[in-house]
């Protein structure tokens, strides 16, 4: 193997061992994958999606660029629980926050046709007080 490689995949490997935070009745890392992923009704995004899910495991997903009204069937195809979405306008445009709620809580604060604002709560803690815009 090329010895660049080696290095990288170690780095990789590295990284990926740094638990950002522990799920409760877990002993995996928490990870959030946020991907503007222009377009998110075709066969390649849901092939590709669905790789990064089963392999980061995520509880909470944002996908920015959706292009699509109407989320609920992401919910039901990848496995989460609730949702926040703000629709499509025509063909551009549009986000949905996707967790699973046996993980976290997300309280929804506001949502504008660009924006959404939420808490995420973990264990009952709160994150510190930051504006967290997706």
């Amino acid at each position: 193997m090329n010895p660049l490689l080696r290095d990288y995949a170690a780095q990789v490997e590295a990284r990926r061992s740094l638990p950002l935070i522990v799920p409760r009745n877990s002993t995996t890392p928490m990870n959030i994958i946020v991907w503007n992923c222009k377009g998110c009704n075709g066969a390649k995004f849901r092939r590709n999606f669905r790789s990064l899910l089963d392999w980061h495991k995520p509880p909470l997903v944002v996908l920015l660029e959706t292009k699509i009204q109407c989320h609920p069937t992401l919910l039901k195809i990848f496995s989460f629980n609730k949702m926040i979405e703000v629709s499509a306008i025509g063909n551009s445009r549009g986000i949905v926050v996707l967790w699973d709620d046996n993980f976290l809580e997300l309280d929804e604060i506001t949502t504008t046709s660009q924006e959404v604002h939420a808490m995420i709560k973990y264990e009952g803690k709160c994150f510190p007080r930051k504006q967290v815009d997706f």
